[in-house]
């Protein structure tokens, strides 16, 4: 929504009420993160893959279980000797039945900060994809190290058939998903992302004060994909009519069609009102 409502002129957020500034003092970007991208030259089934996600993270139990303190260790000093962080590693080519065999792909992923020093001096300089400073270059190669180590320590038998590598990085995703600060996702998720007040100002559906617009997306409703889908179909009820929507939804098909056994099925829902 940050993205949404900076489109609007100063005069149109004035008109609505829209306090940006109470919006980023009350909520951050969520973290970002670091994700290996890993090409092999064997088939998922071959290298033991499997079909769901693996969250990996050995150095737990030195933490007493405690997530918060693990991860803020690592966000004081990712490159910390002898660390393992939390990382989830995934395989898409195991979930996919068309993949090509003999081929197979990894992804691992890791929280990653936008004010690291690293970060935040490559940002500051100016610099662009393919023209980074070799101290960035270096902080990339470090991760695709950990990312690797990390691969063969869960599946021994992909060592060997590691074809490609590519390392994105929170400038990486500020780029791509056109986030802010390169959050993954979007406003960070605490206590005070869910305060009344602030969803009646910035998080309905129904933008406050500006006729016909309407949002949809995870921070309007809750975090993650499904919160993201099921905030559409809000949006699509509250502009097509909750009917037309329930059809679409129970029925599938052609959405013209639809709309047209929609607006027949209300025309005679009101029949027996106007006889």
């Amino acid at each position: 929504c940050l993205n949404a409502f900076g489109l609007l002129s100063d005069a149109q957020r004035a008109a609505a009420g829209i306090d940006l500034g109470r919006l980023t003092r009350a909520l951050k970007p969520s973290h970002s993160h670091v994700l290996g991208f890993i090409s092999l030259d064997k088939g998922a089934e071959e290298l033991g893959f499997p079909s769901w996600n693996v969250h990996s993270a050995p150095d737990l139990p030195q933490y007493g279980y405690d997530v918060s303190a693990m991860q803020r260790a690592f966000y004081a000093d990712p490159f910390r000797p002898g660390a393992r962080p939390f990382m989830t590693v995934m395989f898409p080519s195991a979930k996919d039945p068309s993949f090509p065999p003999g081929r197979s792909t990894v992804i691992i992923g890791t929280e990653g900060l936008w004010d690291w020093d690293w970060v935040r001096e490559e940002r500051e300089a100016g610099t662009r994809p393919g023209r980074r400073s070799e101290a960035f270059r270096a902080a990339k190669a470090r991760f695709k190290d950990m990312f690797l180590e990390r691969l063969y320590a869960l599946f021994p038998a992909a060592e060997g058939h590691v074809v490609q590598i590519d390392v994105g990085t929170p400038l990486a995703m500020a780029r791509f998903l056109g986030s802010t600060e390169g959050a993954s996702y979007g406003l960070e998720w605490t206590p005070a992302h869910i305060d009344r007040e602030l969803h009646e100002q910035f998080f309905s559906c129904d933008v406050p004060g500006v006729p016909g617009l309407y949002q949809a997306g995870e921070a309007t409703l809750y975090a993650g994909l499904f919160g993201a889908l099921a905030s559409a179909y809000l949006a699509a009820a509250r502009i097509l009519g909750p009917l037309r929507v329930l059809l679409l939804l129970l029925r599938g098909g052609h959405p013209p069609v639809l709309l047209e056994e929609a607006e027949a099925a209300e025309a005679e829902a009101e029949a027996p009102l106007l006889r």
